[in-house]
């Protein structure tokens, strides 16, 4: 058994004997596993992905934000998230989840993030997200921005 600090273990099974082997990852390298992993050298590894479901978004500082939505620039396609009275508590603004990650997996796409106050923009973000065989990802774009409204 392989032991990490902050890691947790997996159980794989062994496709050639059918055997039960325990691998260990770091939480930050599980967004990269694919179909094609193997360990060790050869023996192909069945992907386990944990249950929690991701969403990617950003931290908004210096006001708060009265509507907010993203477009993915592929489609033209307007995602609006369901307003739940915490995101003007948190200033934390979801971008994307993993309902799109049979969509994103083993792509990068393009999506902006359109932040308005009183009818007026204030934030406009460009992200580019993936998928790997489990969750979205978010490949480059800002953690967070400070407005003037």
């Amino acid at each position: 058994m392989i032991s990490l600090e902050k890691g947790f273990e997996l159980k794989a099974i062994d496709a050639k004997n059918d055997s039960i082997k325990q691998i260990a990852l770091l939480p930050e390298l599980s967004k990269h596993l694919t179909e094609k992993w193997t360990y060790p050298e050869g023996t192909p590894v069945e992907i386990i992905c944990s249950n929690e479901f991701r969403t990617i978004g950003l931290t908004v500082t210096g006001g708060r934000l009265s509507d907010f939505y993203t477009v993915r620039e592929s489609t033209k396609d307007t995602i609006r998230f369901t307003e739940s009275g915490t995101y003007p508590i948190s200033r934390w603004y979801p971008i994307l989840d993993d309902s799109y990650q049979e969509t994103l997996k083993d792509t990068e796409e393009q999506f902006y993030f359109y932040g308005a106050i009183d009818g007026t923009r204030v934030v406009q973000e460009l992200y580019f997200i993936s998928a790997d065989a489990c969750h979205i990802f978010k490949v480059s774009g800002k953690e967070s921005v400070g407005i003037n409204p």
